[in-house]
């Protein structure tokens, strides 16, 4: 079972896999007065729109109900165009389950059946005829998949051996199911008990507090030892990305179960200073736990207060929480996010003003860490890539990266 783990390091400390695209703000004002016009135009070719193909393919039993699109951009003018309809398509209500990184591979976006028409008639505009419905109710998708996973679940707890082979690991996995996606409490719950059980080279850490006052907690894992150097992993800072948290709560079992028994992962752990937090935005995770409206199920961002700003054409647009992953001050506000509070990719009133960002960097600069972590990764979900640093813009030299 520790295969996977190694396979992730190994990859993550020698290969350059993947860089994306940098993402630059342009023509911005045109793109959101094109997108506004395209919405007043609306009711007036709204009967000549729904006659087209692609609307007539998607169910039409609710006018509330979602659908998830797949879009090609075969090059840069489309890829560009794509990523300013991310950061200035809050009116259509679109949610980039995929955000626009790579010519000719897929984005996939969520928005209202009943604005289908209006981005289609966007897209062929600009001639981008390359894109097809791949969820034709999402929500209905949702009711589906937890349907069946409670099903496999009753069958599991009836029939199933137990997946450990050892007493200790039996005695680890009764306070977490790796077979479900827990809540934020059962996650809290198993690591304070981990770091009760193996007290000489666990120990519980949190590192602050969310916009709702949950903490926001981890664990050190290794043997002891006076500033030794360490790695940070941390997942779940976008909410509805619940295999991230899930997926470090795996590398927190893997090393403590198999510590002193798998020889790589004994002497990992008592070289390195694993530094674990699984999830960064427990607000948010809770609140996607909490309906399968697709809204609320896919939501992204934290869940700070409604904040408002008027927009060029005067209008007051309000609406509540950040994406946390834009909200670091490292090239804040210059490109992939958006300065309107009701884009999914909303960026904050300025850097740090959440209190989760401020979190990951008050530890990470605390006497504590300061100086010790050699290596960092994030956790994300759905995408299917990997990304080295830098975000905002294309390395011209491999050298560049620092391994």
């Amino acid at each position: 079972m520790n295969i996977l783990f190694f396979i992730f390091l190994f990859l993550i400390t020698k290969f350059n896999l993947i860089n994306t695209i940098p993402r630059t703000k342009f023509n911005d004002l045109v793109i959101s007065k094109e997108i506004n016009e395209l919405i007043e135009e609306e009711g007036n070719n709204k009967k000549e729109l729904r006659t087209n193909n692609l609307f007539k393919n998607s169910s039409t039993s609710s006018t509330n109900s979602f659908v998830v699109i797949r879009v090609i951009p075969l090059n840069d003018a489309h890829l560009k165009l794509l990523e300013q309809l991310e950061i200035n398509g809050a009116d259509m209500e679109l949610n980039f389950w995929t955000s626009p990184v790579r010519i000719k591979s897929g984005i996939d976006i969520m928005l209202p059946k009943e604005k289908l028409p209006l981005l289609q008639h966007y897209l062929h505009k600009h001639k981008i005829n390359n894109f097809n419905i791949i969820i034709n109710d999402v929500e209905n998708l949702i009711i589906e998949r937890e349907r069946k996973n409670k099903n496999i679940k009753r069958r599991r707890l009836a029939d199933d051996e137990p997946i450990n082979d050892n007493k200790r690991e039996d005695k680890i996995e009764e306070e977490i199911n790796f077979h479900n996606y827990n809540s934020y409490s059962q996650m809290v719950a198993w690591m304070r008990a981990l770091a009760k059980q193996n007290p000489k080279f666990v120990q519980f850490i949190s590192i602050g507090k969310s916009h709702e006052g949950r903490g926001i907690e981890g664990l050190e894992i290794g043997s002891r030892g006076f500033r030794k150097r360490a790695f940070w992993i941390d997942g779940g800072i976008h909410a509805r990305e619940w295999a991230a948290p899930h997926t470090a709560l795996y590398f927190i079992h893997q090393l403590v179960s198999r510590y002193g028994k798998d020889e790589e992962i004994t002497r990992l752990a008592n070289e390195i200073t694993w530094i674990i937090v699984p999830l960064l935005n427990p607000d948010g995770y809770e609140f996607t736990r909490s309906s399968t409206n697709p809204n609320i199920r896919l939501w992204r961002k934290n869940r700070s207060p409604t904040h408002c700003v008027r927009d060029q054409w005067g209008r007051n647009r309000c609406c509540k929480g950040v994406d946390l992953n834009r909200n670091f001050d490292f090239h804040f506000k210059e490109s992939g996010s958006s300065d309107d509070p009701c884009s999914e990719i909303y960026q904050g009133k300025h850097a740090f003003s959440e209190p989760e960002a401020r979190a990951v960097r008050d530890a990470l600069l605390s006497n504590r860490y300061r100086g010790r972590i050699d290596g960092y990764i994030t956790l994300h979900t759905y995408s299917q890539i990997w990304i080295h640093p830098y975000g905002h813009k294309r390395l011209e030299k491999e050298e560049s990266l620092i391994f």
